[in-house]
């Protein structure tokens, strides 16, 4: 099953919520590019990591979800 992933998901992970921690090491995770620059750009929020931290935790996330261009999403169903 794939599942699709926006920013609130990925911060509630890096805050240390267990719930939207299990979600990211699913199996097939997508999400829209503009999450990765909505991560980094906030990324000074996450005060529980240091930058580096912040960093590694950020590239790994990265290399484990499938980043698509907004403009293949669907608005309706």
């Amino acid at each position: 099953m794939k599942l699709i992933i926006d920013t609130n998901i990925v911060f509630s992970a890096l805050l240390g919520n267990k719930k939207a921690q299990n979600l990211i090491f699913f199996d097939e995770l997508i999400t829209p590019k503009m999450m990765l620059l909505e991560i980094f750009k906030y990324k000074e929020k996450i005060k529980k990591f240091s930058k580096d931290d912040i960093d590694i935790l950020f590239f790994d996330l990265a290399k484990n979800i499938k980043i698509i261009d907004e403009d293949y999403i669907p608005f309706e169903f």
